[in-house]
């Protein structure tokens, strides 16, 4: 069993770079909440996972809109935090930005990470080029100072923990509702060990009720298109209605829809049939 005892609670985190950001945005959240803690290091997500369930490490942080709707066994999510901007960014450097007398972005190439990206960006803006990758965003920072792409579609929360300066880059910002983020975005989730009761007693201190109301939403969507070829993003407004904007690949072609309900009850459910049947 795991102990109950947590003096300064440890969060294991890859070495890799991004990863590594990541795990310290989770070390200033926590610390603005009272709760002291140290990152421990890791090779690999392997490692990870078995540090995890043999309470080595007591948090695994992650983007929400990186975890699977599926969960490990033996793991839960335990908190997510505040939501920040949910805005997608399109990322250029100033240099090229520059260049240009206009807003168009004709003749450009874009990386994005994803299919329901790259159909967006084509429906904005019909005469740029879109290239799928899995590049980090640190990664793909390096590839547009070397001029593999153009532009690079980024979360507002990347910009933020990147720390991107104007000086270089030109940040353009698209509303939710003209280009809908993945599901879970600007949502970082703290994964514990399911058996850890004292673990998550303590994150439940810290955890976001109001945000999982409407992220839930968004997963039960992501989860009924099997995990791919979704963009979903929920909000409530001061009255207390929730709107569901969604952007979905079906069939091959893009479909988006808006839908608003005064409950979250059989929301992702009935989005999810207007779009299969549009």
């Amino acid at each position: 069993m795991i102990d109950t005892h947590i003096a300064s609670i440890r969060i294991g985190v890859c070495t890799e770079p991004w990863a590594k950001l990541l795990g310290i945005y989770t070390q200033s959240f926590l610390k603005d909440k009272g709760i002291d803690n140290q990152i421990v290091l890791y090779r690999n997500n392997q490692e990870l996972s078995n540090a995890l369930l043999s309470a080595a490490v007591r948090i695994l942080p992650t983007n929400l809109t990186d975890l699977p709707t599926t969960l490990s066994d033996g793991m839960t999510i335990a908190a997510l935090s505040e939501r920040d901007s949910t805005r997608q960014c399109l990322i250029l450097p100033r240099s090229l930005a520059e260049k240009r007398s206009d807003d168009t972005l004709e003749g450009l190439k874009i990386g994005v990470y994803n299919a329901v990206h790259a159909a967006q960006m084509s429906a904005l803006f019909p005469d740029v080029t879109t290239e799928i990758h899995s590049s980090t965003p640190l990664e793909c920072i390096e590839a547009l100072r070397n001029g593999d792409y153009d532009g690079c579609i980024m979360t507002t929360l990347t910009v933020k923990m990147l720390a991107i300066q104007a000086a270089e880059w030109e940040i353009r910002s698209f509303n939710p509702r003209e280009f809908v983020p993945d599901a879970g975005q600007g949502v970082v989730c703290l994964m514990a060990a399911t058996e850890d009761v004292s673990t998550r007693r303590l994150l439940k201190t810290v955890h976001a009720q109001k945000v999982a109301l409407v992220t839930n939403v968004e997963r039960t969507l992501k989860k009924l298109f099997n995990d791919t070829n979704i963009a979903a993003h929920c909000e409530r407004d001061k009255m207390g209605n929730y709107h569901l904007s969604a952007a979905a690949l079906v069939e091959g072609s893009l479909r988006k829809m808006r839908l608003s309900q005064s409950t979250t009850l059989g929301l992702a459910e009935n989005m999810y049939r207007g779009l299969i049947n549009i």
